[in-house]
Parts: structure tokens; C-alpha cells; sequence
């Protein structure tokens, strides 16, 4: 409108003997053939993309400065050859942890960080009871197995019922028979205030003693849990699914992206799951924790991963993380 404004008063302004133009304005857009460009573009010089990691990264200086001048001793600065893969239709991301977790043996170690839990199906359009693949279930097959189930969930009042359902199901479960190894649940809250929460949506599955020195544990990182709503396919077309087996709970289908990582930055998932359980600061120590039921079992310290591979690089991708 003010353009217009300013169009009509110029317009106005002038004698009645010199006709307006926009030209006048704003000047002639004619270009003629000779101002063309005419290049077919091989005579431009290509700016070359930064494909370094240290281009990119931060320096061990430079993480040690934003800490405060603490260094950061328990994770890598950043490493290499990391084998990658991204999750955009949920019904993947729980394919691919389901056949990880039904492939863990005597000795391994399951460590989730949660927002929430709860023991839903991982595949409700094949299994809507969650008799063979619910969450439960695969953690009681976990142990069965021999491997030690540990879970950091957020205290998280939206989700109560089914995280408290959750753990009182998990921390249930029967030691192993082979080697003693169980399942814990924990409830966090060590947060900086009353509206925080945890997002720390990460699953790691750590190897017993792996000698070789291409072993290496896999991780999952992103935004989804193991929890209501969360399954869906890329067409969101499953409603059907979804409230047979007892998925729905407030939305009627889920976008969210995860990714599985194989390599070294897995090792770096794990420590920093482990330094969380193994902190000296408890979880769950007031009086509200008693009053709402989050309080939590005793519970060991996580042994230190013992892996002979590098920490830092290995041949099974191409990807580099920080």
C-alpha cells in the first residue's frame, strides 16, 4: 500500500507535460544481446564442498572451553567410519530394534534412555497382543538369554500409567537363569527445574568381552521411544493397527526420524548412558517420588565398556559423527 501511495504522489507531482513512467523510477530493464551472459559454465571454477570432519567438528579445545574448561575424557572428539542408517517411517526404526534385540546373547547389555515406556507391540500389524514381540516380552527373552537390561526413563507425568506399568512389568522379571543377569528400570528426575524433561531418546546393545577388533556395539539415536502412538508406516494409513493393538493413545499416527548406528560413536552413546547410571547424584530421592510412585529399586553400577576395537575409527562406513 505505502508503494502505492509513493507511485501515485510521484505520479501527481509531475508537470502535465512529461509523461510518467516507471522508468523514470526505477530505470530501463532492456539488456541487449551483447549484455547477455553467454558462458556454457566450464570456464567458472567450481567451489568444492568441506568434506573434512575436521571442518566441520569442534576441537578437543574447543569442547574443553565450552565446558567450562572441563575436559571431556569419557567420549571420543569426534570418529570416523561409522556405519549409518535413518529411520523415517517409524515401523522401521522398530523392525530394526526388535531383530537387534532378538539377536542378543549371554553376556550382552541393553541400555535404553527414555522419554517414556510402555509395553506395546514392536509389531502390532503381526502381533497386536505383543504376545511374541511386545516390549515386555523381548526384554524377558533378552535376560532369558543371559543379557542385562538397563533403563533410564524420564519421570514423565504424561505417560505415567504406562511407565509405571512398565516398570513394575520389567523389574519383574526373573534373573537369568545362565548367568544371573536382570532387567532394571530406573525413573529419572535429576533435572535443572520442575518443567524440564528428558529427551535422551537412545538404545545401545554392548557385546560381552568382544575381542575382536572389529566388534563394535550398535546404537540407536533420535526421537522416538518405545511407547504409545509412536508406531506407524510412511503411508499413516493404519488406524486400524494401531487401535487393535493398543497403540493409540492421544494421535492417530506419528512422523518422527531415528537412526542406528554401528561403530565407534555407539561407544560414545554407551559411556554416556553409562556415566548417567553410574552417577554418584541418585535419581528419585525426594518425597514426591515416594507420593507418585517413581521410586526406585536398588540397583549396581554398569561395568566400563571393555571393547578392543578403536575408539575412534573403523572400516564399516563412511560416516563421521561428533
Amino acid at each position: 500500500m505505502l508503494v502505492l501511495l509513493f507511485i501515485y504522489a510521484v505520479a501527481i507531482s509531475t508537470s502535465r507535460a512529461t509523461a510518467f513512467s516507471l522508468k523514470s523510477l526505477f530505470g530501463s530493464d532492456d539488456s541487449t544481446a551483447a549484455e547477455a551472459d553467454l558462458s556454457n559454465g566450464t570456464n567458472i571454477k567450481a567451489r568444492q564442498p568441506l568434506l573434512k570432519a575436521t571442518d566441520w567438528f569442534l576441537t578437543e579445545q574447543e569442547i574443553t572451553d565450552s565446558r567450562g574448561g572441563v575436559p571431556r575424557s569419557d567420549l571420543a572428539v569426534y570418529t570416523t567410519g561409522n556405519a549409518v542408517k535413518s529411520f523415517t517411517a517409524t515401523k522401521e526404526f522398530y523392525d530394526a530394534v526388535y531383530n537387534d534385540l532378538t539377536k542378543t546373547k549371554a553376556g550382552d547389555r541393553v541400555l535404553l534412555s527414555a522419554y517414556a515406556t510402555a509395553l506395546v507391540p514392536m509389531k502390532p500389524d503381526i502381533d497386536p497382543t505383543g504376545a511374541k514381540t511386545g516390549v515386555g516380552k523381548v526384554f524377558f527373552d533378552v535376560v532369558n538369554r543371559g543379557g542385562n537390561v538397563n533403563i533410564l526413563n524420564w519421570q514423565n507425568l504424561k505417560y505415567r500409567s504406562f511407565n509405571l506399568k512398565a516398570r513394575d512389568v520389567i523389574n519383574a522379571i526373573p534373573a537369568s537363569p545362565i548367568n544371573g543377569a536382570k532387567a532394571v528400570l530406573l525413573f529419572d528426575d535429576r533435572l535443572p527445574s520442575v518443567v524440564s524433561s528428558y529427551h535422551q531418546k537412545t538404545l545401545v546393545i554392548v557385546a560381552d568381552n568382544p575381542l575382536n577388533s572389529e566388534d563394535l556395539p550398535v546404537a540407536y539415536v533420535g526421537g522416538l521411544d518405545l511407547a504409545n502412538d509412536r508406531w506407524d508406516t510412511i503411508y499413516h494409513n493404519n488406524s486400524a493397527v494401531r487401535d487393535a493393538s493398543g497403540t493409540t493413545f492421544k494421535f492417530q499416527g506419528w512422523i518422527d526420524g531415528h537412526i542406528r548406528i554401528h561403530g565407534p560413536a555407539a561407544k560414545d552413546v554407551a559411556n554416556n548412558f553409562v556415566a548417567r547410571w553410574n552417577s554418584e547424584y541418585l535419581p528419585s530421592q525426594g518425597i514426591k517420588d515416594e507420593l507418585m510412585d517413581f521410586e526406585n529399586p536398588p540397583y549396581e553400577h554398569i561395568p566400563q565398556l571393555n571393547y578392543a576395537s578403536s575408539n575412534t575409527t573403523s572400516n564399516l562406513g563412511k560416516q563421521n559423527i561428533q
